[in-house]
């Protein structure tokens, strides 16, 4: 509900990944969750402006109550306080889907990790 881009790139990134048959976790690719995932870190990361917020980064303290209605109202707060924040990504979904290619596809796997959590790319740690 934040931006109506995402849930419409997610269902395209899962018909491309299933074109290209890199969606069947049986068979070692990755699964749609593990797609959508990656949407939302470029939407978070990969644009400029941003166009979704990360909600635990500076916010974590707003979610501490158990109470779901307040949860929910909490969350709808902070989205509409972000989506009037006057910056605005005006980027259609066809110049983020590029953009999202684009970025992945220099995207250093073995090196780096996205976090969602932390709405950043940090260092894989190989033990």
């Amino acid at each position: 509900s934040v931006d109506f881009r995402f849930p419409a790139l997610c269902l395209i990134v899962k018909e491309w990944a299933s074109n290209q048959m890199i969606n069947r976790p049986l068979d070692g690719t990755f699964n749609n969750y593990s797609f959508n995932l990656m949407v939302l870190h470029y939407l978070q990361c990969g644009v400029v402006p941003a166009i979704l917020p990360n909600l635990q980064v500076g916010q974590c303290f707003r979610f501490l109550s158990s109470n779901n209605s307040q949860y929910f109202s909490t969350f709808i707060r902070i989205c509409s306080d972000y989506n009037s924040g006057g910056i605005l990504n005006e980027q259609s979904v066809g110049e983020i889907l590029i953009g999202f290619f684009q970025y992945f596809s220099k995207f250093e796997f073995e090196k780096y990790a996205i976090s969602i959590k932390k709405g950043s790319v940090f260092p894989r740690c190989v033990i």
